[in-house]
């Protein structure tokens, strides 16, 4: 610790705590040695809270490769998202209800390409994270997290899309993407699909 001389020529401690005053240094809670400071705990090789870094690292590529920069704040809303996510208790769901534009899908991508990683490579946070269930309403959408899961790594598909006919897909540009082997160009509501 540096120290350096206060106005009476008295050394003192750069946080004001003087250093040679036994009258500072005995007053209860100053220093109290029945009080140890925390002990850092090393996570579990199951927490998934372990994968908190490289989201955050993966989340700046998608920003950088994008040639986006951060609104202010916007990085650490979407750090307390992540840690959310990652913290989430089995069995719970854990929603994000930020405004347009806050980067939830950059997220989710950031999330789940990190998690591929760990599924592909059967770690212990993959079992520990079961699965995850991402609900989008764009059929498209579904494709690209879809593929973007499957393309970590190529040895196996760990993530697959599940469609379930709404408005917007049953519009007609959408239908093909749908099912091919359907009639569902002429279908009008979900209860006129042969699916």
């Amino acid at each position: 610790m540096s120290s350096r001389i206060s106005q009476r020529g008295e050394p003192v401690v750069a946080q004001g705590i003087q250093l040679h005053n036994p009258a500072v240094r005995d007053v209860p809670g100053v220093r109290d040695e029945h009080i140890l400071p925390p002990k850092l705990l090393r996570r579990s090789e199951r927490d998934p809270m372990r994968l908190y870094t490289r989201v955050l690292i993966y989340l700046d590529h998608l920003f950088s490769i994008h040639n986006i920069t951060y609104l202010s704040g916007q990085r650490e809303l979407l750090a307390d998202a992540t840690e959310a996510v990652l913290q989430a208790v089995p069995g719970t769901v854990t929603a994000i209800p930020f405004q347009p534009g806050l980067g939830k899908s950059t997220l989710i991508r950031a999330l789940l390409a990190v998690m591929a990683q760990e599924f592909q490579d059967r770690t212990s946070i993959a079992q520990a994270i079961g699965g995850v269930i991402v609900v989008v309403e764009k059929t498209a959408e579904a494709e690209e997290l879809e593929t973007l899961c499957n393309t970590q790594r190529a040895e196996r598909p760990v993530a697959k899309a599940v469609f379930s006919p709404n408005d917007y897909n049953l519009a007609p540009n959408c239908l093909a993407a749908l099912h091919s082997s359907t009639n569902l160009r002429t279908a009008q509501a979900y209860f006129s699909c042969d699916v």
